[in-house]
């Protein structure tokens, strides 16, 4: 996804559907909300990061596994999602 910021701008209909898409498999890789694995573990340290970053993506669908794990570890973590400043 890195490159012209203006270019991405441009076709961001179909990078947000494709993101979308990778959710959607990615929902049902999911074992619990509190835990990518279902324990914690490195994967989470990596996922939980790239999904904080996507809420300031306006108009991604989040399956359902994907939010509840989403909202969990930020409130895990007392890390904010920053869905207020999404574009």
């Amino acid at each position: 996804m890195i490159g012209d910021f203006g270019e991405n701008l441009a076709h961001s209909s179909g990078l947000i559907k494709n993101i979308s898409d990778d959710l959607r498999a990615l929902d049902k890789l999911i074992v619990q909300p509190n835990a990518v694995n279902g324990e914690l573990s490195e994967d989470d340290i990596h996922l939980f990061p790239l999904l904080r970053n996507l809420t300031l993506v306006a108009g991604i669908n989040w399956p359902t596994r994907v939010a509840d794990y989403r909202d969990n570890m930020a409130k895990q973590t007392q890390i904010n999602l920053l869905s207020s400043m999404a574009l």
